[in-house]
């Protein structure tokens, strides 16, 4: 189930943020949280998830932003993949998430 285009969220990523080093950091950030939220943290993985979504500009995507946290759960796997952070950190998905 993936009501949200998280493609979307990889765009304004990539198209708002001047470097990509902090492209990255705002991918893996989100995918962390996504983890963390799949990993029984939800509190901590929303909030993370939450402050990428903050720092991009919230209150000016409140509708969008808003669909991708209330469409997290169950789709954690789905959204970290298609944000495209690092390997290592898709790799979480596959190593510690078999609960």
């Amino acid at each position: 189930m993936n009501p949200v285009d998280i493609g979307k969220l990889r765009i304004i990523i990539e198209s708002e943020l001047p470097s990509v080093e902090r492209q990255l950091l705002h991918a893996d950030a989100f995918a962390t949280g996504c983890f963390l939220y799949k990993s029984g943290a939800k509190a901590a993985g929303r909030k993370l998830c939450y402050g990428v979504l903050d720092s991009l500009g919230f209150e000016k995507r409140r509708t969008y932003f808003s669909q991708i946290l209330e469409a997290l759960d169950g789709n954690e796997d789905l959204f970290a993949s298609e944000i495209w952070p690092h390997a290592e950190i898709n790799e979480l998905f596959k190593s510690k998430c078999d609960v």
